[in-house]
């Protein structure tokens, strides 16, 4: 497992209206969010590094205006096209 150290001002944490442990997490779940939207990482994945279960992470990505879904329409045709 890879360790990432953030150091953080005071000022920013006192500025957001979370809990520390919340605080905390918004960067692991930024990262998964935006690794899942370019299609880097899966959901499981994704929800690995966010350190949330699958289903809250689905739920996260909203907050994110990401879709949970992300099928490309060559993607669909050719599995419509299987049958």
């Amino acid at each position: 497992m890879v360790r990432i150290t953030l150091d953080v001002p005071d000022e920013a944490s006192d500025a957001v209206d979370h809990s520390p442990e919340q605080f905390a997490c918004a960067p692991r779940l930024a990262a998964a969010a935006f690794w899942y939207d370019r299609g880097a990482v899966s959901q499981e994945v994704g929800a690995a590094v966010a350190g949330l279960t699958r289903a809250a992470f689905i739920a996260a990505l909203g907050g994110f205006a990401i879709e949970a879904v992300q099928v490309k329409p060559e993607e669909l045709r050719a599995e419509v096209a299987r049958g």
